[in-house]
């Protein structure tokens, strides 16, 4: 019996350990406009669209930082997408937002690959400019971030076309427990998300939980706070968000 075409898809995506910092995770992949070898995203599961660090990206001058370079902080990006080469632009974005950063620039088809797996021509949008970085201040920004909210083009390959549901299994940890550097350290213990499955070995057994979506296919939030990011002589000390 033949494999049918419409069956979901399992990827287990890896962080890439070389380039973890501040105790954040990073994934990678690739997309079309950015040559750096080894590029590396962020992850949004609240946003259905992708950001990518323009080449000539600038800040326009918050947090007590002048204007200058994306690459500096208070963002700290790789600056690395230069829109080629790609179709001409498909549009223009003004002080839009994408998981805490205020951003303008150019809209472009790219294609882009999430690990080995889902490979699409997606609109990725090239930010020119930041105005603001409320959620990530001076954490390292990556080459951009992909969305990965229940609207996004990665989500399409793992929904069951009969169930009309989604699978994922997230496995954290921080990064000081596998870091090579670390005495003692569990190489095997190490963040990761498996996409299209809930069954596989990190997971059996463990804690999980079953969330329905609301009718167009979003989740209903039922608390948000936000708090004060403080600062020991001129250098954050903390930050929060929840």
């Amino acid at each position: 019996m033949e494999q049918s075409p419409f069956a979901v898809y399992v990827a287990d995506i890896q962080t890439d350990t070389t380039t973890e910092a501040n105790g954040l995770p990073t994934f990678l992949a690739t997309a079309a406009g950015i040559t750096d070898n080894m590029p590396y995203f962020h992850l949004d599961f609240s946003a259905d669209r992708s950001i990518a660090w323009s080449v000539n990206c600038q800040t326009t001058g918050f947090g007590n930082y002048p204007v200058g370079p994306c690459s500096d902080a208070p963002v700290k990006a790789e600056d690395a997408f230069d829109g080629s080469p790609l179709p001409e632009q498909t549009g223009i974005f003004e002080d839009a937002r994408f998981g805490g950063y205020v951003v303008s620039g150019q809209k472009f088809t790219s294609k882009m690959c999430f690990g080995q797996w889902n490979c699409k021509f997606v609109q990725l949008y090239g930010v020119d400019t930041v105005s603001a970085n409320n959620w990530n201040f001076n954490v390292d920004a990556a080459y951009g971030t992909i969305g990965m909210g229940p609207s996004s083009f990665i989500w399409e390959g793992f929904i069951d076309p009969i169930e009309k549901t989604a699978t994922y299994s997230i496995e954290l940890a921080r990064v000081q427990l596998y870091s090579e550097d670390c005495v003692g350290a569990d190489p095997n213990y190490k963040s990761n998300i498996t996409f299209g499955v809930a069954n596989a070995g990190p997971y059996s057994g463990a804690p999980s939980i079953y969330m329905p979506s609301l009718p167009n296919y979003t989740y209903a939030l039922d608390n948000f706070a936000f708090g004060i990011v403080y600062q020991d002589n001129g250098q954050d000390s903390s930050q929060y968000f929840y």
